[in-house]
């Protein structure tokens, strides 16, 4: 039986997918917008000719009929009328454009935001994100505000992004069965998707989860979703949990070594800010079992665990990781009840922190220095500190920006188990 975790990756379909993103991001460059204009164009002549040849020959062939004439004559006119109208051949680049902007106007927010962290807790470099803060502004609002004009600007920078893509998808599927990794420990920039369509990968694959269970596909979750290679012995899991409804849709990243879960995140409730999305940087090690138990009961999550195979080196690498961070930390005692913002009014509730260390065995602690001393969702987050640790073995997930969200990880990893030579040797579900 066919699992829902095959993806049908192949080094040929990657290949094609880089030379066809490649190639179309050239003729961005060289022609800018009058390319997608042209190609929106030739579409919809494309569909105004085959109804003008469904109306010459619909009362010789049954093909030619399958619409009524009335349907037939009107997609003939709607056809030639947006073809030969301009607004609407100039409609996809406008909306583009504003998706793009409202990207760049997001990226700016996200490196101003932590800059302000480097400087509070003394990390450098930080004059990068000051940069970037900087430009990506000017460039996001000058997107906004330049909706009129011609698009260059914005097809410039979409024929930059196909490039990047295109030149990763080609190299990945070049190596797609080299046996590369295995020993050889290095970091490479890679292009992956936009953050908006990466962060609904794992909640698009709890989705599919779901609909197969409901379909009665499978009797279980695992039957219809966990495989593993030939020979897998994996000693490292990396864990995705997402929820159906929520933040929690987003996801969460985490990994199990030696029979421990290691997690960061803003589990200090007290320490929130800035809606939540901030606070003080926490870590734990929890047990694995309990944790997984503790984390379908507690949040009713569904963890996609994908187990890894490491070489000595690299487990011996991940250790010196491991000592190095901890070195940065001070044990910490949850409180068993979170503070109320508005005493008297707002009702108390128990620690999620507190739970974790009475029901998991977690042992928690706090940064006294680090970027990982203030957590922030959208940088140095749960899945900043899980690559910090599993990128000392090698893997390549290292983004251009360094923002990587639990969608981005989730993807990487799944295109690896496709490889038949690489480090992701298993996939599961625990639900």
């Amino acid at each position: 039986m066919k699992k829902i975790s095959e993806l049908g990756i192949t080094g040929k379909k990657l290949l094609i997918e880089g030379i066809a993103f490649l190639i179309a991001g050239v003729l961005l460059l060289i022609y800018g917008p009058s390319f997608p204009e042209l190609m929106l164009r030739l579409f919809l002549t494309f569909l105004w000719a085959r109804e003008l040849w469904n109306f010459l020959f619909r009362w010789f062939s049954k093909a030619a009929a399958k619409d009524p004439l009335w349907l037939n004559v009107a997609k003939f006119f709607l056809y030639g009328f947006l073809a030969g109208n301009q607004f609407f051949i100039s409609l996809p680049i406008a909306i583009v454009s504003i998706l793009m902007g409202l990207n760049e106007v997001m990226k700016a927010a996200t490196s101003g935001v932590t800059y302000y962290i480097y400087v509070k807790d003394g990390i450098r470099p930080r004059l990068r994100l000051l940069i970037d803060t900087i430009w990506l502004s000017v460039v996001g609002v000058a997107t906004l505000l330049a909706l009129g004009g011609d698009g260059n600007l914005q097809m410039f920078f979409l024929a930059l992004y196909f490039i990047g893509l295109g030149t990763s998808n080609i190299r990945d599927g070049w190596f797609f069965e080299a046996e590369v990794g295995k020993k050889v420990l290095r970091r490479r920039l890679r292009r992956g998707m936009p953050l908006v369509l990466a962060a609904i990968i794992p909640r698009v694959t709890l989705q599919k989860i779901n609909d197969a269970l409901e379909l009665g596909e499978g009797e279980t979750a695992s039957e219809i979703y966990d495989r593993a290679k030939e020979n897998a012995e994996p000693n490292l899991e990396m864990f995705i949990h997402v929820t159906k409804d929520g933040f929690g849709a987003i996801g969460h990243v985490d990994l199990c070594y030696k029979g421990r879960i290691i997690s960061f995140g803003n589990y200090d409730t007290n320490s929130e800010r800035l809606f939540g999305t901030m606070g003080d940087g926490v870590l734990f090690s929890a047990d694995r079992e309990k944790y997984i138990e503790f984390c379908k009961r507690e949040n009713h999550k569904t963890l996609l665990g994908y187990g890894l195979a490491l070489s000595p080196e690299q487990l011996a690498a991940i250790d010196k990781e491991i000592a190095k961070l901890m070195s940065l930390t001070v044990p910490w005692d949850p409180p068993q009840m979170v503070k109320p913002k508005r005493p008297g009014i707002d009702k108390e509730e128990p620690m999620y922190a507190y739970k974790l260390k009475q029901e998991a065995d977690a042992l928690l602690y706090k940064f006294t220095s680090s970027k990982f001393k203030t957590y922030f969702v959208m940088s140095t987050n749960c899945v900043l500190l899980a690559d910090t640790i599993v990128g000392a073995a090698g893997t390549d997930i290292l983004s251009v920006r360094g923002f990587i969200s639990p969608g981005t990880y989730q993807d990487y990893l799944d295109k690896e188990f496709e490889r038949p030579h690489s480090l992701v040797v298993t996939k599961r579900v625990y639900q």
